[in-house]
């Protein structure tokens, strides 16, 4: 099956919403038309399940200006190494066993963010991505990503 697939990057983290704290864990369930089981972003829209890259989060964290959303946001899936170039809304991903079909790229920033007022591009509106469970499953911590149909 992996042969109509090509690899786009790696899960490096997995975050769990409970109550009011984010978790990491090592694999979580990812249920089709929902998003990370147990998890209270987990809805039946659009932005079932959000998707950021490793390298944005780094990028984050090297500014030492924190935003309103990079201080708020927290993706379900971190991925390194992810290819943005073969990613379009519309695109299929598989990881684990689960799939996903994307439907937004980017976050939009608030224009009271202090990143914005200070003319500093925000990683979350070119790197963070918001998809739909299609096929439900188990993602473990160092899986691969593929995309394809």
């Amino acid at each position: 099956m992996t042969d109509i697939y090509k690899s786009i990057g790696e899960v490096v983290g997995i975050y769990l919403k409970k109550e009011k704290a984010n978790r990491r864990i090592e694999e979580g369930y990812f249920l089709e038309g929902k998003g990370l089981d147990d998890d209270l972003r987990a809805q039946k829209k659009d932005r079932q399940v959000s998707l950021f890259t490793a390298e944005g989060w780094d990028e984050i964290q090297s500014t030492g200006c924190l935003g309103l959303c990079t201080g708020r946001f927290q993706e379900n899936i971190r991925l390194r190494g992810l290819k943005l170039d073969y990613i379009k809304t519309g695109s299929l991903i598989r990881i684990g066993e689960a799939v996903f079909q994307i439907t937004e790229i980017g976050k939009s920033c608030f224009p009271e963010c202090s990143m914005v007022r200070e003319g500093i591009s925000c990683p979350l509106s070119r790197e963070a991505m918001f998809a739909r469970v299609i096929k439900s499953g188990i993602i473990k911590v160092g899986d691969k990503a593929f995309i394809g149909g």
